[in-house]
């Protein structure tokens, strides 16, 4: 799976040496050249892609005018927004940049609902002896995982049950035979659309399918 960490800086524009300034300091100086570069149609000037073509980087555009097509890199894009907004209503416009190593570091530490771990964890390892100047502490160990996830599915179950409790809770008996007279509500929508939600009958039940 996918890691989920974020980092970011500020430019005061989209320009082509921007854009490489920001990519060279934020991708390739601190954690190497990598294999992909996936991003919408903002990053495609003639000096970007070149850049990328220096460093044999495979460039994959998403979908225009269709974040959805990129959710996980657009989720993570809007936490930054409205964590930068949070920051900018309290300190001011001019607080925003130094604060922003606070920011991520904030962000890359929360833990995933799904793996109960941190961006941090799954971006470097859950054995931070291996990087010193990471300064985040392990939380958990691998048996406090297993038990949280455990637990966790638990819930799952329960709630899953509770909801389907809930729902045989609503649905009516319907206890009809061969040869009842019965009105039926016509949900039909794609064969009749003009007689949605009409009452229809009575009719004479002439075969019964299932119980």
């Amino acid at each position: 799976g996918l890691s989920l960490y974020v980092t970011g800086t500020l430019i005061s524009d989209m320009t082509s040496e921007s854009l490489e300034k920001a990519f060279e300091n934020l991708v390739l100086l601190p954690f190497g050249r990598p294999l992909r570069f996936r991003s919408d149609n903002q990053f495609k000037t003639t000096g970007f892609k070149a850049l990328l073509t220096t460093n044999d980087i495979y460039f994959e555009t998403s979908s225009p005018h269709a974040p959805w097509s990129n959710s996980l890199a657009e989720t993570s894009i809007w936490k930054v927004k409205r964590a930068a907004k949070a920051l900018i209503k309290i300190f001011g416009e001019s607080g925003l940049e130094r604060r922003l190593p606070q920011l991520f570091e904030t962000l890359n530490a929360l833990p995933s609902a799904s793996s109960l771990l941190s961006p941090n964890e799954l971006m470097f390892g859950e054995d931070h002896s291996r990087f010193p100047l990471l300064q985040t502490t392990q939380r958990f160990t691998a048996a406090q995982i297993a038990v949280l996830r455990e637990k966790q599915e638990q819930r799952r179950k329960e709630k899953r049950e509770k909801f389907l409790a809930k729902a045989n809770e609503r649905k009516r008996e319907r206890d009809i035979e061969k040869g009842d007279v019965v009105i039926f509500l016509n949900a039909n929508i794609t064969k009749t659309p003009l007689l949605r939600n009409e009452l229809m009958g009575p009719g004479i039940v002439t075969e019964k399918l299932h119980d």
